[in-house]
């Protein structure tokens, strides 16, 4: 026995009668199926509608972690980029009070103390090695004095 073909809009119909009446067994008289079939119908409509009603439910949505991980280097970047802005304004404030925040020739943040150096045009300097490209930076190097009490 072949199957006959019924349009989706005579399915939905079926399954808003069933649903209104609450009779899957004058329903499918009505419309001339079987009543399995109206089960099936009314199961597919409820899925459909728990999806639909998912996706618009409001607040946060979830986010897949490729998306999530973008938006983290995103944010990590922009906090970067303002890290080595503000460190650029403050040592130019003052450059000596400090060490350096970033090496001025690969911009990286990884500087590290690498021992005093005695000159003599300068005095005793301290240095500063980046570890990324071994660049050195000095910077006059000043003992505070002790505040007495």
């Amino acid at each position: 026995m072949a199957y006959d073909d019924i349009s989706t809009a005579t399915k939905i119909r079926a399954v808003k009668e069933a649903w209104k009446t609450d009779n899957i067994s004058q329903t499918a008289e009505k419309f001339d199926v079987s009543r399995d079939s109206i089960y099936y119908w009314i199961d597919i409509a409820e899925d459909a509608l728990e999806e639909r009603f998912k996706a618009s439910t409001p607040g946060r949505k979830d986010v897949s972690l490729a998306e999530e991980n973008e938006i983290l280097r995103e944010q990590l970047q922009n906090v970067s980029e303002a890290y080595h802005k503000l460190a650029r304004e403050f040592e130019s404030v003052d450059p000596l009070s400090q060490p350096p925040a970033f090496c001025p020739e690969c911009d990286s943040n990884n500087i590290r103390k690498n021992g005093k150096v005695h000159t003599k045009s300068h005095g005793v300097r301290q240095r500063y090695t980046c570890g990324e490209c071994s660049h050195s930076v000095y910077r006059s190097f000043k003992k505070n004095p002790k505040e007495k009490k």
